[in-house]
């Protein structure tokens, strides 16, 4: 179990769990919540592919700075950062069209070539271990 962004993820798990839970925010009208996991999601898949390494002292800036050499990566997530702090640390509203811009981001990443992260954002079932 690590703690990423205050929640506490088995990195064992596949990220689609994570997208399963923020699908369940989204449709509950959540959508800081619903960005926060589809974030979330994002390390971990990036993590399990060892681009970069999840530690409770280092920054989304950190990971942006771990991703450096993914050429094809760096702008997506670096992007998907941004929002997510606009969201969460900005404590700004967040629209159904502000959680799909997220997932799109999200998607992208798992096409990206070379990335292997498993699941896409929309309708993914919760896998339970």
């Amino acid at each position: 179990m690590r703690e990423i962004l205050g929640l506490k993820v088995n990195l064992d798990l596949p990220s689609s769990g994570l997208i399963g839970q923020a699908s369940r925010h989204a449709e509950a009208g959540e959508f800081r919540e619903a960005i926060r996991f589809s974030y979330i999601a994002s390390i971990v898949s990036l993590a399990r592919q060892e681009m970069l390494t999840i530690e409770p002292s280092r920054t989304n800036r950190d990971y942006i700075q771990q991703l450096g050499r993914q050429v094809e990566l760096l702008p997506l997530f670096t992007r998907q950062t941004e929002l997510f702090e606009e969201f969460w640390y900005g404590e700004r509203g967040a629209s159904r069209e502000d959680y799909d811009s997220v997932g799109s981001l999200y998607n992208s990443l798992n096409r990206t070539e070379g990335y292997s992260g498993r699941g896409r954002m929309a309708g993914l079932p919760v896998e339970r271990g």
